[in-house]
């Protein structure tokens, strides 16, 4: 199972989702969330909050947790999961890895990543041009 909390943004859309590896969709909700007005640890709190929901969701179909992945709009350190700098979210060298990790126990990686670059690699993986060689013209 993999997991996504993703479109952050002021007033945002937060879209967590579990799927198989064969891209059955377990579980898929939509809350809006004043970022802003939460604040980072609040916004950490709610998407942890939407993981365990999502991971319980999943445990009732037999799916284990392979990693989460969470995007988010603005300048990541994948390395160390930290938004250096998130201007729609007012976030600056937020510890969202950290974060994470602190509040949703699971014996699996995961990866904070930038949202635009997450939406590139699923439009690759999955989209109607899915893994299409470049062409050389």
């Amino acid at each position: 199972m993999a997991s996504a909390a993703s479109g952050w943004s002021s007033t945002s859309t937060t879209s967590p989702s579990s799927s198989s590896t064969c891209g059955e969709v377990l579980f898929e909700h939509r809350t809006a969330l004043d970022v802003p007005e939460l604040g980072a640890e609040g916004t950490l709190d709610a998407v942890a909050r939407l993981v365990h929901q999502a991971l319980a969701a999943a445990a009732t179909r037999g799916a284990v947790p392979v990693g989460l992945t969470v995007a988010v709009p603005g300048l990541v350190r994948s390395g160390d999961g930290v938004a250096t700098y998130a201007p729609n979210l007012g976030w600056h060298d937020v510890a969202v890895l950290d974060g994470l990790r602190a509040r949703v126990d699971l014996d699996c990686p995961i990866r904070v990543e930038n949202d635009a670059n997450l939406s590139a690699i699923a439009e690759w993986a999955m989209g109607p041009e899915a893994r299409t060689p470049t062409s050389s013209t």
